[in-house]
């Protein structure tokens, strides 16, 4: 999503990091037992993205002005037109907890 908005780029530069949820967690008693990178597929391609966003129902481009949006959209259905079948794959943070005994 950043490379067509990347605008909302530093509304994600905000959300709390695994480091400070690692604290925050620890100080509520919690042990941090491991953490890895997890490769998700989101949408099975482009298109199917472009699909979606147009309904601007993600927090991140609820947040962006109509122009950026628009610039993004556009970004994006050209670039859906051209690889339609590049499937779209998120990297998330997995992290796993237990509680103190």
């Amino acid at each position: 999503m950043y490379r067509y908005f990347p605008q909302i780029k530093r509304m994600a530069e905000s959300f709390p990091s695994l480091s400070h949820t690692v604290n925050t967690l620890a100080e509520a008693g919690f042990i941090h037992e491991s953490s890895r990178a997890i490769l998700q597929p989101t949408f099975a391609d482009l298109r199917e993205l472009a699909r979606r966003t147009r309904f601007r129902a993600d927090s991140t481009l609820a947040s962006l002005s109509d122009d950026e949006f628009n610039r993004g959209q556009e970004a994006l259905d050209r670039a859906a037109d051209i690889s339609p079948s590049d499937p779209v794959i998120d990297t998330i943070d997995l992290a796993v907890f237990r509680l103190s005994s």
